[in-house]
């Protein structure tokens, strides 16, 4: 595990990668495994429940428009689990209104970008130090 310093975020290691389309979910969890960092898919709103709860991973990127359950809906679930805290949460979504990114941000994400996905953007995203 990476050293910091008190009062410094520890790094992202593991990511959760949530999306309903099989192939780009398996795309993005090869392109971050390339980055280094450790990765869990689920293609499902329950199966990210079932995976966050399992592996605890420290940042979950997420579709938001998903069948039967939302990203939105998913968030608000883990809230209530108690597994949000000290997890990055980040929408990677076809929905890009104003009016999404306000209900990603109520839902607690703490970045929301839109598909395609900018590789720059979420790696800086994860990069950013967790608090």
């Amino acid at each position: 595990m990476s050293e910091h310093r008190e009062g410094q975020g520890r790094p992202v290691q593991t990511v959760l990668v949530v999306d309903d389309d099989v192939a780009q979910a398996d795309a993005l969890a090869m392109l971050l495994q390339l980055e280094g960092f450790g990765i869990e898919i689920a293609t499902s709103g329950p199966q990210a429940l079932f995976r966050a709860g399992k592996t605890r991973p420290d940042a979950i990127v997420m579709d938001i428009g998903m069948p039967g359950m939302s990203g939105i809906q998913v968030a608000r679930e883990l809230a209530s689990r108690g597994y949000q805290t000290g997890v990055r949460l980040i929408a990677l979504t076809g929905y890009g209104d104003d009016i999404d990114r306000l209900a990603t941000s109520q839902a607690g994400f703490e970045f929301h970008l839109s598909k395609p996905v900018d590789v720059m953007a979420l790696l800086e995203a994860l990069r950013h130090p967790l608090m």
